[in-house]
């Protein structure tokens, strides 16, 4: 899989890796009672823990690169943050380190938890589900991508959809960016716009951007109907 467009979670949750350690930083500068804006301070905690650093590091690398496994990685990392400041509060048993564990936690859970429902998303999970009854219907979605700026066209099926994304089979990826996208299913034609966001040799993963074109039967009314059938 090649990511080719990533969505705003993603770059939200690498500022939230920096962040994490930024708020560590912060909980021992007011455990040691000097200004958060001390520098060198921060400088001494990564040259004090060189292992945070590195994984720190490892970990943004994998949520760029939208790794399945970087979810079991932000979960061991905000849990090792949340681990090293609520120590802290136990000593001390003070106020404002509890405030700020409580929001820590409360936001690494919804940022884990976004995370997760994003990792879901079809455009990262292409294929279909082994001993899936459904696999001619996809098969009869066929589907046209225009780039219309360049005047390209390439044609597919559809391999897998959900309510925000969909993935292409196709042995042309050339394409990028926003498209046309044409679904014809069962002597009707439903449109929208889409972003190419994954390429696979074999397909093509897009996020839905506009759902309707033309005034025509557009991608809310596509997705209806599939999900009334079964197929999502």
């Amino acid at each position: 899989m090649k990511v080719v467009a990533r969505s705003p979670i993603i770059y939200k949750l690498i500022m939230f890796v920096i962040l994490s350690i930024v708020h560590l930083h912060i909980v021992y500068a007011l455990d040691a009672d000097i200004s958060a804006l001390n520098i060198n301070r921060l400088k001494g905690l990564m040259i004090g823990m060189p292992y945070l650093l590195m994984y720190s590091l490892f970990l943004i690398m994998s949520i760029y690169n939208v790794k399945k496994y970087s979810i079991y990685l932000l979960m061991m990392f905000s849990i090792f943050i949340f681990y090293k400041t609520f120590t802290i509060f136990i000593i001390g048993f003070d106020k404002i380190l509890l405030i700020l564990n409580v929001i820590y936690l409360i936001v690494s859970y919804n940022f884990i938890s976004i995370f997760a429902e994003e990792l879901k998303s079809s455009i990262y999970n292409p294929n279909f589900e082994l001993g899936s009854l459904f696999v001619e219907d996809y098969n009869d979605v066929e589907v046209e991508l225009f780039d219309t700026r360049k005047g390209k066209a390439i044609k597919g099926t559809l391999s897998k959809l959900d309510e925000r994304s969909f993935v292409v089979h196709t042995n042309e990826n050339h394409i990028k960016g926003e498209v046309k996208v044409v679904f014809k299913y069962k002597r009707h034609v439903f449109t929208c716009i889409g972003k190419v966001v994954t390429k696979y040799h074999n397909g093509i993963g897009l996020r839905v951007t506009d759902k309707s074109v033309d005034q025509e039967l557009d991608w809310s009314e596509f997705y209806q109907i599939k999900y009334r059938r079964g197929f999502v």
